[in-house]
């Protein structure tokens, strides 16, 4: 079952800062979160990316508001038979 992502930050308390995974269907779909007071640019960069292509540029930036999380990016699998592999950094700062 897909659940929008209003409806899982409803779900549960949204703090500090945090990149976070969902696994659909041989894919990884990468949001951000911001659980801060005050809107923030967060930097989001793949250091390890092992058979998988994004579907947009990395390294990211994005600013999300204050209290909410913003789609980043989705990670496809590039060959079933082979085991894919990655790891998330981030940075973030004020984004006035």
């Amino acid at each position: 079952m897909h659940v929008t992502t209003k409806t899982r930050a409803a779900q549960r308390k949204i703090s500090g800062e945090k990149v976070w995974q969902e696994k659909i269907d041989g894919a990884v779909v990468l949001f951000l979160r911001n659980g801060f007071a005050e809107a923030k640019e967060i930097l989001l960069t793949l250091p390890t990316m092992e058979n998988l292509s994004p579907s947009k540029t990395v390294p990211l930036s994005m600013v999300v508001e204050p209290q909410t999380e913003r789609f980043a990016v989705i990670l496809k699998q590039r060959d079933f038979t082979v085991p894919f592999r990655y790891q998330t950094e981030w940075k973030y700062r004020s984004a006035k």
